[in-house]
């Protein structure tokens, strides 16, 4: 395993997060040196990652959902208070869906479906704004139209989108231009809309990050 050297970017990225990796001493003992910011030019090394990936390519599907790196994650989970059994993992199957796709000034937009949320609130967005010159707009009211349209979708996102196999998600209306027109038409191009006026949405106070597995 060569591993990396340390960035001037990495060294702001790991500042940022440093109380988190702290927290963790696994995480601290790979991605810190002496429980600090690692100094330019250290080099960082993943050998468990490395380990992980080359059972991935020798072994496929088994590599990961079977073996020692299943029976590593689930003894990692239980021994952090987590409930996690071997079944999950040994029953676990991956479900295609076909992705979002849709268009934008003649370019073709394809992302990811839910229970991804990006997909849908990126043609959300793109289509409230197909209705603007942005390219021809001062940089104020370029931003301004922007974020109102993205406040727009991401209140959508909280009230909408989720996992289709268990909540019904409005795919194709939420991606339709039609939404999109109708949502633009209440933007006001010279003044910020209340929050209050977008609507309640469900509290979603439970957390303030996204784990990505």
């Amino acid at each position: 395993v060569k591993g990396f050297k340390v960035t001037p970017y990495y060294q702001r990225m790991a500042k940022f997060r440093l109380k988190a990796l702290q927290a963790s001493p696994e995480a601290a003992k790979v991605f810190l040196k002496d429980n600090q910011v690692p100094p330019l030019g250290y080099v960082i090394k993943q050998p468990d990652l490395a380990n992980t990936l080359s059972l991935l390519a020798e072994k496929g599907h088994n590599g990961f959902y079977r073996g020692i790196v299943s029976q590593k994650l689930v003894g990692g989970v239980r021994s952090a208070g987590g409930i996690w059994q071997d079944k999950y993992l040994h029953t676990y199957q991956v479900k295609t869906r076909k992705p979002i796709i849709g268009d934008y000034r003649g370019y073709k937009i394809t992302s990811a479906p839910p229970p991804s949320s990006g997909g849908v609130a990126i043609m959300t967005m793109l289509n409230i704004l197909n209705g603007y010159e942005i390219a021809s707009y001062q940089p104020l009211r370029r931003t301004h139209v922007t974020v109102e349209a993205m406040r727009r979708a991401y209140r959508d996102r909280a009230r909408f989108l989720g996992d289709s196999d268990f909540v019904k998600v409005p795919v194709q209306s939420l991606t339709s231009q039609a939404y999109g027109y109708g949502l633009r038409k209440g933007i006001n191009i010279r003044k910020a809309t209340p929050s209050s006026s977008l609507g309640n949405v469900t509290d979603t106070s439970g957390g303030n990050h996204t784990t990505h597995f």
